[in-house]
Formats: structure tokens, sequence, C-alpha cells
């Protein structure tokens, strides 16, 4: 199986965003794929996406609400 991880700061923001977006794509497709995010820096491990990144994925139809940021 093919993996992609897409990988930011915080782990809050941009990478949960390409996750979500990518994972719809993949779906929509028929893709089988392990797709993952995480951050460089521990400083937000455990967290929600931050407000804004949920209000544009929402805004997209995607839901960030769930995930919680992880350390690479």
């Amino acid at each position: 199986m093919t993996s992609i991880i897409f990988v930011c700061l915080d782990n809050i923001c941009r990478s949960p965003i390409a996750k979500a977006v990518a994972k719809d794509l993949a779906h929509k497709r028929g893709l089988d794929l392990l797709i993952s995010s995480a951050g460089t820096s521990n400083q937000h491990e455990g967290e929600r996406a931050c407000e804004n990144s949920i209000k544009v994925a929402k805004n997209h139809g995607l839901d960030l609400m769930t995930r919680r940021a992880k350390r690479v």
C-alpha cells in the first residue's frame, strides 16, 4: 500500500487540511492509500486543529473536528 504523510510545524493547520483533502480525493477516485499528517513540533500534540482550519475545511465539506495533532 502506498503511504503519504503531510508534515508542518505543529500539525494543527496546514497538514490536517492537506490530509483531509487528499483522503477525500483518494476516496472519490477509489485509491487505496494510507494518508496521514503530523508535525515536527510537539507543542500542540493532542490538540484539535485550529479554528480557522476547521472552518476552512467545513466550508469545503471536510471534517477536522475529531482529529488530534501528533508528532512525526
